[in-house]
């Protein structure tokens, strides 16, 4: 019985460190977004069509 519940108790543990590992590898809230950038075509406005 004592195997048993020694048994349980290793399973539950390697289960939590599993658990854990799994959350902080999928990105979730740990990683930061990318930095908004304006399009191309914002940056391109006014510069001039012909080159100098």
């Amino acid at each position: 019985m004592t195997w048993f519940l020694a048994l349980l108790v290793v399973l539950a543990v390697w289960s939590a460190i599993r658990l854990a590992i799994l959350i902080s590898r999928d990105g979730l809230g740990s990683r930061r977004p990318p930095a908004s950038r304006a399009a191309w075509s914002d940056a391109t406005h006014g510069l001039p069509s012909r080159p100098f």
